[in-house]
């Protein structure tokens, strides 16, 4: 540890001249060495609690020398000490080292592209910090203060921080946004689902200027902006043209345009065009991403050209070429489901015998699926040992899942046995490691610096026990969306199933519930006006995880607001228990929104008897939608009835939120809902 710490100090956290930082050192290694390691320990701690002290009083200088103190005695606090001294000084105006700066330029904390752009002014900087998480902050300080001159900082500013109606920013004073600058502002205004506005920023480059990456770049955004904005065909012409400029330039655009052209071809039954696209995908690109997408549709062609030997081929050739793919386990449903859905049960099972399948399946929209259709199939067929152990199956490896959830609630309603998901309440290892309790982010959660553990979580590795300490990590201090999004999306498997059994710790930080209280009191509230109508809070709860990963303040594209994402509209329909209107500001709170969104759950379970399945799919797409369904598609089995579901968004997004009912109920310690069942009729 002292050698660590003496390499550390040499990058000039301590303030002074060399001499005085070498004196510095020598005492502290000095002092060190006639302490124990937990003396050590607990000395960091409270460096870090006077250093939070002191910026609560702004003062600025005792702050900077307890972050000081506190990284020489714990190094592993020294990236965030390093920030956060930045931080300070450049708010007091005091001026930063050289090192420090070079030391800053190899983390990738949030907040140090900000503290770069701040601290050099440099072109390099700001254009860095603008394609960072820091973008807003950085935008909102240069704005008092941008320069009207057409220089390259006032270019990153027009592509990374204009607003969609200032198309013509400070025209008046001369500015002329070049091409980088437009094709920046067009892709910003396309990923926040503005279309016009980035189109109009696509249409005013000059494409004759334009080099031969920025060539590459224009042809795949135009064709995505297009398409949204119904021009389909149009869309399929740049599109085209991105597949023949991109290629030997950039490898992602250029498998993006192929992907988006073959889909495109595909929807309006263009297939000798879609396969041509596709098949050129898989040839060039066969270990990337998007192969096993490409595939999906190869085999959809296949399959609706009556090409039954290719289809199959295809199958054999993504299992045993791309096992690991997202799409394995929808191009092997999308391959027997005619069977199924015919009644040919026995092809069907036997068809999944056949096939050497992944261990386990990490898409939500298909966990369990193929186990709950082959339970099912078996006791269609009266093999009801088989049908139990199937259902068992999909419960036991996939329980916090729309199937999952399902074939447990089968194996009730008739009778038979449930397979056991045993509890654990105690620590992971991961959480009582030393890697834990010694690292920077768990001494500032000790220090109650919530904010600052929350930078401190990135510094943590990307093996799986990293990644939950991470989790761990951003949860405590609130980060809710960042937190629960790690185990959903980066940490492979179920993992918060061990053995066969749940770890409680993990499988909250999967499905945190920060707004229960008010989640509980406006159920409450609303089962005392409608008795009859009983919606569990574990429904909203679910709804609001999927909606707006528990940001209080979040607005779409569309205009919908708040935690549970309301529609202005729709609100002012279930405002009458709030104090005032639901206005859009005030949804944008969480006892309002909260509020107003569980009346609107309220009246959805009044109009589908209760159903969650149903209830999801109105929340999404409107219960007029979901009852035009039921009227051309009505179907005993709810799992057929939402693979049945027109719209792919909806579908999907039913699944999850089912998924998460599940798992909320469950965390609430009551049994499963058991109107999952209920058919769609």
């Amino acid at each position: 540890m002292v050698k660590k710490v003496g390499l550390l100090l040499g990058f000039c956290l301590a303030s002074g001249s060399a001499q005085a930082q070498e004196s510095h050192r020598d005492g502290f290694q000095a002092r060190l060495w006639s302490l124990s390691p937990a003396t050590v320990s607990v000395a960091a701690d409270s460096w870090i609690r006077t250093a939070i002290q002191a910026e609560g009083l702004s003062k600025s200088e005792e702050a900077i020398k307890a972050w000081n103190e506190a990284a020489d005695l714990a190094p592993e606090l020294f990236e965030v000490a390093a920030l956060r001294t930045t931080e300070l000084k450049l708010d007091a105006g005091l001026p930063v080292d050289p090192e420090t700066l070079s030391f800053l330029r190899t983390l990738k904390l949030p907040g140090v592209p900000r503290a770069l752009a701040r601290s050099t002014g440099a072109l390099a900087d700001v254009v860095s910090g603008l394609k960072s998480d820091d973008r807003d902050a950085i935008c909102a300080d240069l704005a008092p203060t941008i320069d009207k001159a057409n220089d390259g900082i006032a270019q990153a500013f027009y592509g990374a921080c204009t607003a969609p109606d200032e198309f013509e920013w400070r025209k008046s004073a001369g500015f002329s946004p070049n091409t980088d600058a437009l094709l920046n502002r067009a892709q910003r205004l396309k990923s926040e689902v503005r279309f016009t506005t980035a189109n109009q920023a696509l249409d005013a480059i000059d494409e004759s200027k334009m080099s031969a990456q920025q060539v590459c770049d224009f042809e795949y955004l135009k064709g995505q902006v297009v398409y949204r904005l119904r021009q389909r065909d149009t869309a399929n012409k740049h599109y085209r043209n991105a597949v023949e400029h991109c290629e030997g330039i950039d490898a992602d655009s250029h498998i993006r345009a192929l992907y988006a052209l073959g889909k495109r071809e595909f929807e309006t039954g263009q297939l000798e065009e879609s396969k041509a696209a596709y098949s050129a995908l898989v040839k060039l690109y066969p270990k990337r991403s998007h192969a096993d997408d490409a595939y999906m549709y190869l085999a959809r062609i296949a399959r609706q050209q009556g090409d039954q030997g290719r289809e199959a081929e295809i199958v054999n050739t993504v299992l045993t070429k791309l096992p690991d793919g997202d799409m394995v386990f929808e191009i092997v449903w999308e391959n027997l489901e005619s069977a199924y859905r015919a009644g040919e049960y026995r092809s069907f099972i036997n068809g999944l015998a056949a096939m050497k399948l992944p261990a386990h399946d990490g898409e939500y929209f298909s966990q369990g699926r193929l186990e709950y259709f082959r339970g099912r199939a078996f006791e269609k067929l009266g093999e009801l040992d088989s049908a139990k152990e199937s259902l068992g199956q999909a419960w036991s490896a996939y329980p916090f899942s729309f199937y999952g959830y399902l074939s447990r609630e089968v194996l009730k309603d008739r009778g038979w046995a449930v397979p056991d998901l045993a509890q654990s309440v105690i620590d992971p290892p991961w959480l009582e490691a030393s890697q834990w309790r010694y690292s920077a982010a768990a001494r500032l959660l000790r220090a109650g610096a919530a904010d600052r553990a929350g930078v401190a979580a990135k510094l943590f590795g990307r093996t799986p026990e990293d990644l939950w300490r991470m989790s761990y990590a951003l949860d405590r201090a609130g980060l809710y969306p960042q937190s629960h999004n790690i185990v959903r999306r980066s940490i492979s498997g179920a993992p918060w199933l061990e053995d066969g059994g749940v770890n409680l710790v993990q499988m909250k930080l999967a499905w945190p519930n920060p707004f229960e209280a008010l989640i509980e009191a406006a159920c409450a509230a609303e089962l005392e006006q409608s008795p009859e109508t009983y919606l569990n809070p574990a429904l909203p709860t679910s709804i609001m995880r999927e909606e707006s990963s528990f940001i209080e303040d979040i607005e779409s594209y569309a205009g919908a607001l708040g935690l549970m994402q309301l529609m202005p509209r729709t609100a002012l329909g279930h405002d009458d228990d709030v104090n005032g209107a639901a206005t859009p500001d005030r949804l944008k709170t969480a006892p309002v929104n909260i509020r107003v969104g569980v009346d609107h759950l309220f009246y959805l379970s009044r109009k589908f008897k209760g159903h969650p399945a149903l209830i999801a799919a109105a929340y999404n797409a409107g219960g007029g939608a979901v009852g035009k369904w039921i009227s051309r598609q009505p179907n005993e089995d709810i799992a057929l009835f939402i693979e049945d579901i027109p719209p792919l968004q909806t579908r999907d997004y039913t699944k999850r939120v089912v998924g998460s009912y599940a798992a909320y109920t469950y965390l609430r310690g009551e049994e499963l809902d058991p109107r999952i069942l209920g058919a769609a009729q």
